[in-house]
This record gives C-alpha cells, structure tokens and sequence, in this order.
C-alpha cells in the first residue's frame, strides 16, 4: 500500500470480504468498459484518500460490490455515490426511496441512516466521494448539488472527469480535491440541466430552490405552488414523485442540514433554535434527532472530537 509522508495523499488498495470482482457484464456501455479496464485488476476497492482527522476524511474512491450485496450506514461525512454499473433500491432514515441504475446519484447526508439492496441482475460498481459533513449544507442551500431523482448516464466525458479526479488525489491538496469535486459535480449538474425537462419538472427545481434559499422561515406550501402557478394537489405529487419526499419534508431536511451548519461552526443548541424559528428547543431536539438520530448536543459534541 503506497503512503506517502511527505504530505498529502496516501493510496490504498484492496480486495477483501469483496473477493476479486474483476468482471465485465455485457449490460455495461462502452464507456464504463473502458473505464473500468483502466483501474487496478488486481482489486475490487480502490481508496484514494487525504490524511487527516479521522472523523473528517476527504476520499474518493471505486467499489464493486458482490451480488445482492446489503449496507446500512449511517456516516458522520457527506458522501456522494454515482452508480457506475448495476440496479438495487435506495432509502433513508426519513423514509425516502427509490431506483438505482447506472447514472442515479445520491446524495447521503451525514447523521442520516442510508440502506442500498443491490440486486443480482448485474454487477455493482459505483464512484464515491467522501467529504466532511459540515459541506453538505452549503452546498445543498444553495443548489450546487440536486434534490431531483433523475439519473445523469455516464459517458465517455464524464468518465474522463473521474479519472481525472481519481488520478490527481495521489498528487493534490485538500483545497485542489474540494475544487476538482466541485468541477465534476458541474459536470453532472450540465448533463441534468442539457436534457429536455417537462414543466412539471421545471416547477419543481424552481420549488427547491425556493425551499432551499429560506430554510429559517416558515413556508406555506400551498403558497409556493400559487406562486408558481400550478395547483397544489398535482404541485405535491410531482414534487414527491420527482424529488422523492412531498415539500414539506424537504424543507425540514433544509432546515436540518442549516441546523447542522450551525451546530457545526459552535453555536449551541438553544441558539441554533432560536435561529432556525422553533417555538421551542424540546421541537427542535425532537425533530433534529428524528433526521439525524441524535441530539443537538450530540451532533454538536461529534464535531469537536
């Protein structure tokens, strides 16, 4: 295993309990083919991974995962996955599901219990990246990463930009990983956008971004479909549909994941409530350890270890 003590990176190689899963479905397209014949053969799991404090990693990596392979986790970092390869079933602490197939992204945020089944029809291979959970709310707020359930298939241009990315962790700093990570997820976020959308679709980004822009205040839904001038019942139901929870769940993640960024910054529990518009701080415990499965004190504690 390569290590490097002078400073920035350290690669780490290995094949354990996943076996040596080194095999090419006919159900892959020609560009992930190519892709993956690039990687090491000798491994089922690649880590590219900057040293640091072991609650605050910044990796990224490839997995290949064994037939019908079951995970339940719940991470303290933010962690994107982008399928590769395979099908299987996706859902969250909150209740959340969906469909995996090549191209579906996901977004696993920090403190919330994720479950993926793959299933047995194809192998399983997806790219992840592993960022300190304090990231995630920022870049949720303000739209640089999509809610939206609508897979982005991988090509030959965006296979390149994750070779890229995978290629310079042996050689970059943390600020280069976070800057070429922001990079790729332009990338996918232009693919989603380039691709015909229906109006119900359109409604709706406009609705997340509405949702996301004002986590603080309180939100009448019923008001924002009026204002995007579409009724409410189909406004509800597209938004569940497209983005996989109704409205008003997904603007309490937003104010979870605002609470989080405070919490993480040091502000206390009581001032993060107060913030936030809680009517009071035994709500606000109570709905933060719903999303998060812990107390504000808790999630606040974790940060400082």
């Amino acid at each position: 295993m390569p290590n490097e003590k002078n400073g920035k990176m350290f690669v780490r190689t290995g094949s354990g309990i996943f076996g040596y899963m080194w095999y090419i479905a006919i159900d892959m397209n020609d560009a992930v083919k190519q892709f993956l014949k690039k990687l090491p053969p000798e491994s089922s799991f690649v880590l590219y991974s900057i040293p640091g404090s072991s609650h605050k990693p910044l990796a990224a990596g490839i997995f290949r995962a064994p037939d019908g392979l079951v995970t339940v986790d719940t991470f303290r970092e933010y962690r994107f996955l982008y399928v590769l390869s395979g099908t299987g079933d996706y859902h969250d602490g909150t209740g959340k599901r969906r469909k995996l197939e090549p191209g579906s992204i996901v977004h696993r945020r920090p403190g919330l219990k994720h479950t993926i089944r793959r299933h047995t029809s194809s192998p399983w291979v997806d790219f992840f990246v592993t960022l300190p959970g304090p990231l995630f709310a920022p870049l949720s707020r303000y739209r640089f990463i999509t809610d939206a359930d609508v897979p982005v298939p991988p090509d030959a241009v965006l296979l390149g930009r994750i070779g890229s990315f995978l290629g310079s962790m042996r050689r970059s700093s943390a600020a280069s990983v976070l800057e070429g990570f922001c990079s790729l997820i332009a990338v996918l976020r232009a693919s989603y956008e380039a691709r015909p959308k229906t109006r119900n679709e359109e409604l709706v980004d406009a609705a997340c971004t509405l949702l996301s822009e004002a986590p603080v205040n309180r939100v009448s839904i019923p008001d924002i479909a009026a204002e995007l001038m579409t009724g409410y019942e189909t406004f509800r139901k597209e938004f569940k549909r497209i983005v996989g929870v109704s409205p008003h769940e997904y603007h309490i993640r937003k104010k979870i994941e605002q609470a989080q960024a405070f919490l993480a910054t040091g502000m206390t529990a009581r001032e993060a409530c107060g913030n936030l518009g809680y009517p009071d701080q035994f709500s606000f415990s109570k709905q933060f350890k719903r999303y998060t499965g812990m107390t504000p004190a808790e999630f606040r504690k974790r940060q400082r270890v």
